[in-house]
């Protein structure tokens, strides 16, 4: 894991300079995979996987991981 952030306004602001480019999934979040990609203004693709949940106080977080390296073979 690479990060936790709240989702609020300021780091939706600031998302998009740390992270240009990431795979975007939802789980228990008021906005679906494509609206969060929109709201945070990035690209998809690359190999930052960021998902949006809620936790168990009701907050809603961002949790950016790197996504795992797929071997060839």
């Amino acid at each position: 894991m690479k990060d936790v952030l709240l989702f609020n306004k300021e780091n939706i602001r600031r998302f998009r300079n740390y992270y240009p480019k990431v795979n975007v999934v939802t789980r228990n979040f008021p906005l679906s995979a494509p609206d969060l990609v929109k709201k945070l203004k990035v690209r998809e693709g690359g190999d930052i996987t960021v998902f949006g949940a809620t936790v168990f106080d009701g907050s809603k977080v961002l949790i950016v991981t790197e996504s795992p390296i797929q071997l060839q073979g």
